[in-house]
């Protein structure tokens, strides 16, 4: 099936990319375009190898880094809804060993596992060892043994400060509630569900399909390999290697986001707590940056673009996606040296999101009738005479198969928005009492509205926050 978002940017894009290759010395280059639910598009550009010269594709095993980070974040929620924690939880109650930290600008009891996840604890950003300059990553034991050489070196919550020593103790919380090495968790849970079977922390140095890493010298023309790293317990930040086919449908997860969706078989985690994800969690001054459970938040224009980008020696990727239409990229590299992983990812979006934004609408759906529960309920209503607040007159439609309460003369066919700071438009469901409704979203969110009936059944008023609102005329 044709998409002509795809087809209106492709061309042009292709051209950009070689040339953003070319100017920039990038070795690889392996892109994808999700839309919805499909991996739309891919293209290799340059070399997985540059001394057999094999070029890169959607199959072609790419060190994916720290886009491991929101994967460790799924896994955390995976647990927080299951109950075996909460977000504000504090670290130490899961590892005791972490209250040999210093605390310095802050206490042990302000390292919480959301100030974790959104890189807010004003913890020390690396790991003890000598990571850095071996590429040999430490165990868990090594660690928590030089945890004392570690420290909350800022006031927690004071700014944002990276911290991948955060999400390797987040993969020992992982570890130690599940009962079983992070790896395997994450692949049992998350990777074969998703049906992302490509995807290890493990690969195999044989294995045809994974890339060479290259580095570039000052003072070498050509790139050499670069080293390869041995993660160790050090994988929750940083260790997933997969291709772009498989993290397309990571993507696609990302898109699964309805209310009513619960977690089972692909559907890795609730389309509730996705939400919940997705959620910026702070902003910075300039509100361009900033940060949601696990995910890094962009805004460019007019649009926010959610994802992550990860970097070793001879390795950078980023992956980003827009959620209003349900658009995503994908891109990974076998060099370092350059910024042509964010340049590609960044400006492919842009360019989606706008050829997405020029398409006509689709022609609505002709709209299906209410079922008998709230077609009762339809109707105009008005607040009693001489009460204040939010008295005035509204009315309750039958929109996209749910029920809303609008403000009189709002229609709104295709979707709606609710605005935090007013009482309307939101979504009614109904209770286990069918004379009672909930309200889901805007400033109403968690209140009830309580219907009134007459000796005939119908409906002719509803009571909610302190005001009866009576029925006004015939159902609309």
């Amino acid at each position: 099936m044709s998409d002509p978002v795809i087809e209106a940017v492709v061309p042009d894009l292709e051209r950009h990319i070689a040339q953003v290759v070319a100017d920039q010395r990038v070795v690889g280059l392996s892109i994808g375009i999700v839309r919805d639910q499909q991996l739309a598009w891919t293209a290799g550009f340059g070399h997985a190898d540059f001394e057999d010269q094999r070029p890169p594709d959607a199959r072609t095993l790419f060190r994916f880094d720290s886009n491991t980070k929101p994967v460790t974040g799924m896994a955390i929620m995976q647990l927080r809804d299951e109950g075996r924690l909460t977000l504000e939880d504090r670290l130490v109650d899961y590892i005791p060993e972490f209250a040999g930290v210093q605390q310095i600008a802050g206490t042990v009891e302000d390292v919480t596992l959301r100030r974790l996840l959104t890189h807010r604890s004003g913890l020390s950003g690396e790991v003890p060892g000598t990571w850095h300059t071996t590429g040999v990553g430490p165990t868990i034991q090594e660690v928590l043994a030089g945890i004392g050489t570690c420290g909350i070196v800022i006031p927690p919550d004071s700014q944002h400060k990276y911290c991948n020593l955060g999400f390797v103790l987040l993969g020992e919380v992982v570890s130690r509630l599940s009962g079983r090495p992070y790896a395997d968790y994450v692949r049992e849970t998350i990777l074969e569900p998703l049906d992302m079977l490509d995807s290890t922390f493990d690969p195999d140095s044989s294995e045809i399909r994974r890339v060479t890493q290259h580095a570039w010298s000052p003072t070498n023309s050509r790139p050499g390999a670069a080293r390869d790293l041995v993660f160790n317990d050090r994988l929750a930040a940083g260790g997933l290697h997969s291709t772009v086919q498989d993290m397309a449908k990571w993507i696609s997860l990302q898109f699964r986001r309805d209310r009513s969706s619960q977690r089972g078989g692909a559907q890795i985690l609730s389309g509730t707590s996705l939400r919940e994800m997705h959620q910026p969690q702070y902003a910075d001054d300039d509100w361009t940056d900033g940060w949601c459970i696990g995910f890094s938040a962009v805004r460019r224009g007019n649009h926010v673009y959610l994802g992550h980008g990860g970097g070793n020696p001879g390795s950078l990727s980023r992956t980003a996606f827009h959620l209003g239409s349900s658009t995503g990229v994908i891109v990974v590299t076998n060099s370092d040296g350059h910024t042509a992983q964010g340049e590609v990812a960044l400006e492919t979006l842009d360019r989606l999101v706008a050829a997405h934004e020029a398409q006509p609408a689709p022609l609505p759906a002709p709209p299906a009738p209410p079922p008998e529960w709230a077609a009762r309920i339809i109707g105009s209503y008005g607040s009693t005479a001489g009460e204040t607040g939010y008295g005035g007159p509204r009315r309750i439609a039958w929109l996209n198969d749910a029920l809303v309460l609008l403000p009189p003369g709002v229609n709104l066919p295709r979707t709606v928005t609710p605005g935090g700071g007013t009482p309307m438009p939101c979504h009614l469901d109904p209770t286990d009492d069918p004379s009672i409704l909930k309200a889901r979203d805007g400033r109403l969110a968690g209140e009830l509205l309580h219907l009134r009936e007459n000796e005939a059944g119908d409906i002719t008023a509803y009571e909610s926050i302190g005001l009866v609102f009576h029925r006004m005329g015939p159902l609309t």
